[in-house]
């Protein structure tokens, strides 16, 4: 005689058997969809690449990001097809008397998709692309995209004697914002905060990391102004770092000079960090590079041997 329907334990065996394969499907979904995310952010940095040789071309020399003014990313829109929104401005006047509301929606090519906050209504002026002014502690703006306040002009091609190829111009980040009301946006490792301590010697850049790193982000508030908060900014910590540490839990003000922060790249990708060299090609970077490579690849004229990434 047959019995009819399941046992108890027959069901729970399906819906655990269900459950599992439902989770593999949804794993392999979220998979598919990072993926695309990937390749989309990598294609981003492509073009910025490749307006970056343009603009080089074109004016003999790289673009430059000016503390409190114009952000480079802001000098690249005529070569990332926004010609209409450049003309708009006239550089005799300071970019805080300009560039009101109307330019807080950022050029998609200028965010990456993998992070969230940047796909939100909420993402006002947020860039996940930041430039390299330099790799070293303290203040060596020895980079490509550095400030003509720091150099006294731009950066020509000529300039950059370790090669264009081993010289990174463009990284990532996600981008970090705290509101009026205190609210924060919640990647810490793009926070810049405060701390007790500051550095005026390479020497003592170690003691000033450790205390750093170990600052506990719930008792510590950040900087409202931090990496990717705004992208026609061109102040270093906001649109701009000097290469020192490849990776950090978060970043640190050099007592009140930002310029002379410890900043670092992020991404959530899950296997590394894009960049942008000088000669426009995009590589996927590690973040177990040593420190003492990523400051080299930050470096115009260190004579640092470095491989070539691909």
């Amino acid at each position: 005689m047959f019995r009819k329907g399941i046992t108890l334990v027959e069901l729970v065996v399906v819906t655990i058997i269900t459950g599992i394969v439902v989770s593999l499907l949804l794993v392999g979904v979220l998979s598919v969809r990072e993926s695309a995310r990937k390749v989309s952010c990598a294609n981003n940095m492509r073009q910025i690449g490749l307006a970056l040789q343009n603009y080089s071309v074109s004016n003999h020399a790289f673009p430059y990001g000016s503390g409190g003014g114009y952000s480079f990313h802001v000098r690249l829109l005529p070569f990332l097809e926004q010609e209409n929104k450049y003309n708009q401005i006239n550089f005799s006047e300071r970019a805080e008397d300009q560039l009101d509301r109307s330019w807080a929606k950022v050029p998609i090519v200028l965010t990456c998709p993998t992070d969230p906050f940047t796909n939100t209504d909420d993402h006002f002026f947020a860039t996940n692309y930041v430039g390299v002014s330099g790799g070293g502690p303290n203040g060596y703006y020895n980079g490509i995209l550095v400030s003509n306040t720091e150099s006294g002009r731009q950066i020509g091609l000529h300039e950059v004697t370790d090669g264009l190829s081993n010289t990174i111009a463009v990284t990532e980040t996600m981008a970090y914002r705290q509101y009026t009301d205190g609210s924060n946006h919640s990647p810490w490792k793009a926070a810049t905060f405060n701390t007790s301590r500051s550095y005026e010697m390479p020497s003592e850049l170690a003691g000033f990391s450790r205390e750093c790193f170990s600052l506990d982000r719930f008792s510590n508030r950040p900087s409202t102004y931090s990496l990717g908060s705004f992208w026609t900014d061109g102040s270093i910590g906001i649109t701009r770092i000097v290469n020192i540490f490849v990776q950090q839990p978060h970043n640190c003000a050099n007592g009140t000079r930002l310029g002379e922060a410890l900043h670092a790249p992020n991404s959530l990708h899950s296997n590394g960090i894009y960049a942008v060299f000088g000669d426009g090609h995009t590589a996927l970077l590690s973040t177990t590079l040593e420190d003492e490579v990523w400051r080299a690849y930050g470096s115009r004229n260190g004579g640092e041997v470095v491989g070539h990434p691909n």
